[in-house]
């Protein structure tokens, strides 16, 4: 945190600013917001050229999000996606890191094939890749991905207050937050619909008065 405070107080257009792992060590929630606001004083306030590296998957979408186009050269400016290349062999599940820099985002994450070929117990690997699954399935990637696509080639346009917008996501996080930690598996299926419709009615009465949450209802 310290350095990174450094870098955004100290930084001007003309440094070159490396970071490795942006948004470590912090909470799956705060790590990813931490990490979005990071890059966007970065690329729209400092404007310094930055090379970083992070875990966080949905960072990819600042590539649509800040993308223009150049007066001059017309081509596409502000953030770009590298991937380091791997091949997964279809019969073997054989994972071959091939070290090459590739343009584009990383199409998927390889920490379960690396723990399975480090021989972890087949039910630990199964597990994992079970609980990977249900993660996918609650985050809000597609959400982000597909609102940015839609912009490719243009300036982010800013429909709602950047306040309004903010608060809205946290609450959405919160909202995705607390329905995966209910219990679900010890309820039976009136408590478990009793429990939903009290996250979803309490989630709409804080949509009220923020615009960014009414997209969604």
């Amino acid at each position: 945190m310290l350095e990174t405070a450094s870098i955004l107080k100290g930084a001007t257009h003309k440094s070159l600013i490396i970071i490795d792992e942006l948004g470590r060590g912090t909470s799956t929630y705060d790590g990813f917001g931490l990490a979005w606001a990071i890059c966007e004083h970065l690329v729209e306030v400092i404007k310094a050229p930055t090379l970083f590296a992070t875990h966080f998957h949905e960072l990819t979408a600042l590539a649509h999000e800040t993308a223009d186009y150049d007066s001059f050269s017309k081509e596409l400016v502000g953030v770009a996606n590298y991937h380091v290349s791997a091949h997964i062999d279809s019969s073997s599940r054989k994972l071959t890191m091939l070290y090459k820099v590739e343009p584009g985002a990383c199409d998927q994450s390889f920490g379960i094939h690396v723990a399975e070929f480090a021989n972890f117990p087949k039910s630990v690997v199964a597990l994992a890749r079970e609980k990977a699954a249900e993660l996918e399935d609650f985050s809000p990637t597609a959400i982000i991905l597909n609102d940015a696509k839609e912009e490719v080639g243009s300036k982010r346009k800013r429909d709602c207050d950047p306040t309004d917008v903010s608060r809205g996501a946290a609450r959405a996080l919160q909202f995705l937050k607390d329905f995966s930690e209910l219990p679900l598996d010890k309820m039976d299926l009136k408590q478990a619909l009793q429990e939903v419709k009290k996250l979803k009615n309490d989630l709409e009465k804080d949509a009220v008065n923020c615009h960014w949450l009414q997209q969604f209802s």
